[in-house]
């Protein structure tokens, strides 16, 4: 897991205040951390992994592939 940690599928956008608190609790802990200020903002780029049974390194590949085909079709590279 720990080549994992710093992909883009395992990274998401929270608070400082939400990373503090849950960064590197189980999965389970973070999905019944509330919703608010300072928590986890309703985002659908939460979606996956809030709706996720398990946190491993092959559905942070799976959400590192899906985020990046995402990028890619809304921000498509310049061509030279």
């Amino acid at each position: 897991m720990q080549k994992s940690l710093q992909l883009l599928g395992n990274l998401t956008v929270v608070s400082k205040e939400h990373n503090s608190k849950v960064g590197n609790k189980r999965l389970d802990v973070k999905k019944k951390f509330p919703l608010g200020v300072g928590n986890a903002a309703p985002l659908k780029i939460h979606d996956d992994w809030m709706k996720s049974g398990k946190w491993t390194e092959k559905e942070i590949e799976k959400r590192t592939i899906r985020m990046i085909t995402l990028a890619l079709k809304h921000w498509p590279r310049p061509y030279n």
